[in-house]
């Protein structure tokens, strides 16, 4: 590729690179052109879905525990009692039949180290008592001084019911847990996906696009506060168009008075007060010329004549033809492996000499034009963009900088973008000065 120099002499580059630091994806960039929101990074953790589906299903959590375990201590109770009456009436049946005949029937015994010792110590004479060891129900009854008569019940049914409870628990328990997980879901879900449509409308409208609504109904809070999104939307555009109705209104009515400013001057002799009238009117025209290609560019009438061109030839004969008015001190070209992309010629020649112009005014005079694929990046050895333009892309009569303008150069640039379906990115170089990745649209 072609390097040129102010005098519009060219040379050969002596070495290409390969794009070394020309995409840095660690710089934080503006994608100004195709927006879209993107959720910022608080992560899942602070969602507000996230919270609700967690308070939801702590506190189902915590009820169906408790009641569960609840009602597993009232059945597991019933049932321990439920045995320990079996015991007992089958102690009474054996006693009776003891009495009569002093024979032991229906597996009783008068062996009074058979039953454990938490049951039979310190028992008196008709005294009868009932203990469950975890395996089997104990009934016990003195009848005298040295008689002991005891039964027992087996519990394997009574721990077959507790299993089976523990099973309806567990069962239970994960029912609710899945069942509040996909309610609390539901829930966040409906309330998240409202908020984030307010805050995709109002990023939007952040970034430029007044026309963005929410478009939600309901009574609740979310819809009051879409609401007020929505509205507040409507005002910005009745603004926006009143501003740029009044902007394209005054540089018709300007465009007359200063043609005819043009060719008064042109006719006052030469000296040193005409020099100084004739370049304060080339301003003014210059001025009026940015605000009508502004207007044309904001009213969407604009439409980009995309031809198919490889990208390096196309940038170094853009540089060639605008080194000839000289806007830099130095523009060197650098570049590698360059793709076919859709571009209109005009439009970008007009991008181009925008960019060029800003690096004379700000930039310190001498850039870096860089081809990698299908962007081609601008980096100067000025100070560098104002954290507003990289935070929220460049803004009509918003000039920053040491030598303030009008803003209307970056504005034109990114509007020119927009026209042919590319994007552009502003931010800084590795060097600290100002960085501009104009993106195109790769032919097929």
């Amino acid at each position: 590729m072609t390097a040129t120099d102010a005098g519009g002499r060219a040379r050969r580059s002596v070495a290409a690179r390969t794009g070394e630091g020309v995409l840095d994806d660690t710089v934080p960039m503006r994608v100004v052109g195709h927006l879209a929101y993107r959720p910022g990074p608080t992560g899942w953790r602070h969602s507000i879905r996230t919270r609700i589906m967690g308070a939801i299903l702590l506190v189902s959590m915590l009820t169906s525990t408790l009641l569960g375990a609840s009602l597993s201590e009232q059945a597991a109770r019933q049932s321990r009692e439920n045995l320990r009456q079996q015991a007992v009436t089958k102690l009474e049946t054996v006693a009776d039949s003891y009495r009569l005949d002093g024979r032991v029937r229906l597996g009783a015994t008068t062996d009074p180290q058979a039953p454990p010792q938490e049951l039979v110590t310190g028992m008196e004479v008709g005294e009868r008592r009932s203990y469950y060891d975890g395996e089997t129900m104990w009934a016990t009854e003195r009848l005298g001084r040295d008689v002991m008569l005891s039964v027992e019940v087996d519990g394997s049914g009574l721990r077959e019911q507790d299993a089976r409870r523990f099973r309806t628990l567990v069962l239970g328990f994960l029912g609710a847990a899945l069942g509040s997980l996909a309610l609390s879901w539901w829930m966040g879900n409906a309330l998240s996906r409202r908020l984030r449509r307010a805050a995709t409308a109002a990023t939007a409208m952040a970034e430029g696009d007044p026309s963005a609504r929410t478009h939600q109904g309901g009574q609740d809070e979310v819809a009051a506060l879409t609401r007020a999104v929505d509205s507040m939307a409507t005002t910005l555009q009745r603004r926006l168009e009143t501003e740029r109705a009044f902007t394209a209104d005054v540089a018709h009515e300007l465009r007359t008075p200063v043609t005819g400013l043009v060719s008064a001057a042109e006719l006052l002799p030469d000296g040193r007060a005409t020099t100084l009238v004739r370049n304060q009117i080339g301003r003014l025209r210059r001025l009026v010329e940015d605000l009508l290609e502004v207007s044309r560019l904001e009213s969407g009438s604009e439409v980009a004549q995309l031809e198919e061109h490889e990208l390096g030839d196309l940038v170094d004969r853009t540089v060639r033809f605008l080194a000839v008015s000289a806007p830099c001190d130095r523009v060197e070209l650098r570049g590698d492996s360059p793709a076919r992309v859709l571009v209109d010629p005009r439009r970008f020649e007009r991008i181009m000499a925008n960019l060029l112009v800003n690096v004379q005014r700000h930039g310190g005079g001498e850039c870096v034009v860089t081809v990698v694929r299908r962007a081609v990046v601008v980096d100067d050895d000025g100070p560098g963009y104002p954290p507003e333009i990289v935070d929220r892309g460049p803004q009509r009569f918003h000039g920053t900088g040491e030598h303030k303008g009008t803003g209307l150069g970056l504005t034109i640039i990114t509007k020119q973008a927009e026209t042919m379906g590319a994007t552009v990115e502003f931010s800084s170089s590795r060097s600290g000065g100002a960085r501009t990745v104009l993106r195109l649209q790769e032919a097929l």
